[in-house]
């Protein structure tokens, strides 16, 4: 009995004092930065990624200069703990109590102070932001596969999950990820800083190393990032190639392996920010947020648009400033949530699904089918029975979309380094472009598998492309048109006029001289027309009013 009040006697003391302690999360947000100098980007990105930003025509801009230091330091001279902050959106993530927060609230530098939770993302993007900037690719009536004199057993256990998405293509025609920078945002890495596997990628293709969460160690916790790597770095010949085996990596610890909250959002878009200010051509995220442990944190479905939670919202600010982010769909397909979740709901980003080797959706692979959501996930791989380098130094086999991810990330990164003037969003229109159930699209694996030969000949199409039609003797007219277009050509050529979506809505022959075609039934929109003749494949854009 005595025990029993002593133990209620402290309980009420612990009630006490934390009632007139109590800290929380906090997001600091400033008005602006007095270090900005537009003329200087070189001192707050590297190189590299100047380099690809020039090569793209990718402005950098306020966004991209770091918080003013001085302004995180006033914040540290209160009574409060650092947390993490970003340069995208200027704030400072701290804990501390809530008189503190009504203070700092006061500040002239300070536009804003809020919980965690609260943190309003409704003015960062809008709908507009979000529009792919050019979703006219076209796809060729006709594309062959190279004759394979590759060693697919080379690939040992991994080629089927390679082999279902035609990538040993890619790696035959030396694209397999050389001079190309992967970054992984994911939880620990066990083991990779000691087994004897990892020994010649850590001498010469892992370029950084950083751990943004308040855990203590890179390397403890959970060996899933290790995971994650090995589908993609593994290059041992005849037992496991993964998809970029000769790409160069950047490892982030953003996850916490000892809890579920809010802040982990926050930590990944530190780690976006970190990928892009290094260069980086492709981040995965085997990641995915809906229910915390604290229960006022949950996601709302309806929020899931891709404009709402910072870490959504942090992956098409980095697809639109040079990198593809390749994110999992989630492993709530068979439990109460059922749907996706941040960052997944990113517009920008390419959400994978979880199928088997057969093409069928695994149960666990969370489901889109939210109006908000759009069309997530995007495409699908295999992430029931995945072989991966585990561990116990052997090859093992798992199941997540989480091991899904990491297929199309290293295969997208072969791609892009084939195609490197091509922006993002137009690689990751191809690879959509590509799938095997395009341009038809279902919440389960989106537009399907993609076959990346096949996205390596749209690109390849549409690279021949790039001279004006009337460089090859063609002349289109009226354009703007209503009724009936009219077509000069100095040649013989086939046409086939597209829409915007990829549906093909008239073939026709044209003889040389002038030629009259009436399209008074198409509907009124954007089209493409493409023209092939001896001199080469063309498209022009045509307009319908």
């Amino acid at each position: 009995m005595m025990k029993g009040k002593l133990y209620c006697l402290l309980a009420l003391l612990l009630v006490n004092v934390t009632a007139f302690a109590q800290s929380s999360l906090y997001v600091v947000s400033f008005t602006d930065k007095p270090n900005y100098h537009a003329e200087n980007p070189i001192d707050f990105l590297s190189q590299r990624t100047m380099e690809k930003k020039n090569r793209l025509q990718i402005a950098v801009g306020y966004e991209d200069a770091p918080v003013y230091a001085m302004y995180i330091d006033s914040v540290l001279t209160e009574p409060v703990t650092y947390k993490t902050h970003s340069k995208w959106f200027n704030y400072v993530v701290v804990s501390m109590e809530d008189t503190i927060a009504q203070t700092i609230s006061r500040w002239s530098f300070v536009r804003d102070v809020c919980l965690l939770r609260d943190y309003d993302m409704s003015s960062v993007l809008t709908e507009d932001d979000t529009v792919p900037d050019d979703p006219t690719l076209m796809v060729p009536d006709h594309y062959e596969y190279p004759t394979l004199t590759l060693d697919t057993l080379s690939y040992g256990s991994f080629y089927r999950q390679i082999g279902i998405h035609q990538g040993q293509y890619m790696h035959q025609e030396n694209y397999r990820g050389q001079n190309m920078l992967i970054v992984i945002l994911d939880g620990g890495y066990e083991h990779l800083d000691t087994m004897a596997f990892w020994q010649s990628w850590r001498d010469n293709q892992c370029v950084f190393t950083q751990n943004l969460t308040d855990e203590p160690n890179l390397y403890s916790g959970t060996s899933h990032g290790t995971t994650v790597l090995s589908i993609m770095a593994s290059n041992d010949m005849y037992q496991c190639i993964g998809t970029a085996p000769e790409a160069d990596y950047a490892i982030i610890k953003t996850e916490v392996c000892d809890y579920e909250e809010y802040i982990e959002e926050f930590f990944l878009v530190r780690g976006l920010e970190i990928a892009d200010s290094m260069g980086a051509d492709v981040v995965n995220i085997s990641l995915g947020y809906t229910e915390f442990d604290t229960e006022a944190d949950n996601h709302d479905t309806a929020y899931l648009d891709g404009l709402h939670y910072v870490s959504s919202v942090a992956v098409s600010k980095a697809t639109r400033k040079g990198s593809i982010v390749c994110v999992a769909a989630g492993n709530s397909g068979d439990n109460d949530w059922h749907y996706i979740g941040s960052p997944c709901d990113g517009r920008d980003g390419i959400t994978v699904a979880a199928v088997d080797s057969a093409g069928n959706v695994a149960d666990f692979s969370s489901r889109g089918g939210l109006q908000s959501a759009g069309d997530k996930p995007n495409v699908a791989a295999i992430g029931y029975h995945t072989y991966y380098y585990g561990s116990n130094d052997s090859i093992v086999q798992g199941n997540g979309t989480s091991l899904a991810t990491p297929i199309i990330t290293g295969l997208t990164t072969c791609l892009w380094q084939a195609y490197p003037e091509k922006t993002p969003l137009q690689i990751r229109q191809a690879i959509m472009m590509s799938c095997s159930n395009y341009p038809y699209y279902d919440s389960l694996s989106g537009y399907g598998i993609p076959d990346f030969w096949k996205a390596f000949s749209i690109l390849k199409v549409n690279d021949l492309s790039c001279q004006n039609v009337e460089n090859i003797g063609l002349h289109v007219y009226p354009n703007p048109c209503q009724d009936q277009l009219t077509i000069e050509t100095q040649e013989d050529v086939s046409m086939s006029l597209y829409d915007i979506s990829g549906k093909l809505h008239l073939q026709k022959s044209l003889k040389q001289g002038v030629n009259s075609v009436y399209i008074k039934d198409l509907p009124k929109g954007e089209y493409i027309i493409q023209f092939n003749s001896q001199k080469g494949i063309v498209f022009n854009k045509m307009l319908k009013n």
